[in-house]
């Protein structure tokens, strides 16, 4: 099943995919008569992980070895994944705050 998958491709998946269970984050809540006025969060390990994930699929397009089409498809799913787990890390998506 994994055979002709570059590592760079299997390790940076798993690291995006790693950042769905761990996390390392902190939420920053302001509130006033009771009720919640401002709230920030910041996931690290989903910020630095989407950025891994996103460097294995952009470097991947070097790989020679493999073939070209393999090689966009590399880059597109680990460049979503990384894209994903960036906006979770600021926020965007799945903020605790909403």
């Amino acid at each position: 099943m994994w055979r002709g998958v570059p590592k760079r491709a299997i390790g940076g998946a798993v690291v995006g995919l790693i950042a769905f269970v761990v996390s390392c984050s902190a939420t920053v809540s302001e509130t006033q008569d009771g009720r919640l006025v401002k709230c920030g969060y910041l996931d690290y390990f989903a910020m630095l992980a989407g950025g891994i994930a996103g460097a294995a699929g952009l470097s991947i397009l070097a790989m020679k070895e493999v073939p070209f089409l393999h090689r966009i498809g590399y880059m597109v799913a680990l460049a979503g994944l990384g894209a994903v787990q960036i906006l979770r890390g600021f926020g965007y998506i799945g903020e605790p705050c909403n």
